[in-house]
């Protein structure tokens, strides 16, 4: 008996990845929604990565959403380089696919260099990076001056209510899958997720070593069948080729089962991490907002302390001191102007001695005078 022939796949070419093929699908489409460009891609069973991929394309400002009056309640997406909102508004048409594209499916080759086909490639936009900003120099302390800004300086642009709906709603459909996750394996962390997915691939690991072992054991029969001077029953080979049959579809199931279920782990937790980096982006926006109030708080703290102690009140003079009479008033009775306050006193408490009800003295102030030749002077 000879040993079976192993047979070998060829290795094919390596694949685009998954931004590639969205930025493929909008090129020649010219706007899909994300169930449609998954469908068109390798990841039709993963649409999470799809959706994954699509919200970090909006973060980089590759492509714009936004949902048709009359399609339904789903966002229809597009490239920024050719928007089709922009063509539609001007044009009044929506673009189409050139004629000769390709749009066909994956089994489908087209040969660019025919002179019967022809593909437009679309010039790529240029990447929006850090490095292409410019950088200020450094400036010392000394050369700083007090600048202050205006009322207008400090009001808050008005909000968005799209992006802010959109937000929300990523937002929302994120949380949902993180607790739809943890509710499936028991996960109320983060860091219970991550230790989930490592046991899997732990688990994982070890499945492909007992099919290392069960292949090298697969060799050494092949080898030991390869010699003559073994005799070996043929049923026994038959019982040991099944087993090993047996084995290697049970292990090969439990291979493919852990990487579904891997896979699904690594799109949730990338979910995860992107509704973590974003709630992290909005916390800080506010921390940044917050310093800024209060700052202007201290800043008009420090210039009101400063009005208050440039402003210095004048001494308040005693009205005993620049009294010119006392006014004496007793209830049923006229009354008396006094110039000396210890007169003042006396009369009064001699006028409730005798049966006043209450005696009550004012000091007269000389606030000014008004003459002939001049109709008021001040004191």
């Amino acid at each position: 008996m000879s040993a079976p022939k192993t047979r070998f796949r060829r290795p094919s070419a390596a694949p685009a990845s998954l931004r590639d093929e969205i930025v493929d699908v909008l090129t020649r489409d010219g706007e899909a929604t994300a169930k449609h460009i998954a469908w068109q891609t390798n990841a039709a069973n993963f649409p999470s990565r799809v959706a994954n991929e699509l919200n970090k394309m909006l973060a980089d400002a590759l492509v714009e959403c936004e949902k048709r009056k009359g399609r339904g309640n789903e966002y229809f997406y597009w490239l920024v380089t050719a928007s089709p909102a922009t063509g539609a508004a001007e044009h009044g048409t929506r673009p189409q696919p050139e004629v000769g594209q390709n749009t066909g499916s994956d089994g489908e080759e087209v040969n660019l260099s025919s002179p019967a086909v022809a593909v437009p490639e679309p010039a790529p936009a240029a990447p929006a990076t850090p490095a292409a900003a410019p950088v200020a120099e450094d400036v010392s302390d000394s050369d700083l001056e007090v600048q202050y800004l205006s009322p207008e300086d400090y009001e808050m642009p008005p909000a968005n209510p799209s992006l802010l709906a959109s937000a929300n709603r990523m937002m929302s459909q994120a949380l949902d899958a993180w607790r739809d996750l943890a509710n499936r394996n028991g996960c109320t962390t983060p860091e219970g997720l991550g230790a989930h997915i490592t046991d899997t691939e732990q688990r994982l690991r070890m499945a492909l070593d007992v099919a290392a072992v069960v292949k090298a054991d697969w060799e050494a029969i092949h080898e030991a069948l390869g010699r003559d001077d073994i005799e070996i029953e043929p049923n026994d080979i038959v019982g040991a080729i099944g087993e090993l049959r047996e084995t290697l579809r049970l292990l090969s199931r439990e291979a493919t089962r852990l990487r579904e279920s891997t896979a699904a782990a690594i799109a949730e937790r990338d979910n995860a991490t992107a509704l973590a980096d974003k709630l992290q982006h909005l916390l800080d926006s506010s921390r940044h907002e917050t310093e800024a109030l209060r700052a202007e708080v201290e800043r008009l703290r420090a210039s009101t302390t400063a009005t208050v102690e440039s402003f210095e009140p004048a001494a308040a003079a005693d009205v005993l001191d620049t009294a010119r009479g006392y006014l004496l008033r007793v209830p049923k009775r006229p009354a008396r102007i006094l110039t000396q306050p210890h007169s003042a006193r006396a009369a009064a408490i001699a006028a409730a001695r005798n049966g006043a009800a209450r005696a009550e003295v004012f000091a007269l102030v000389h606030v000014g005078t008004a003459r002939p030749a001049a109709e008021w002077g001040e004191a």
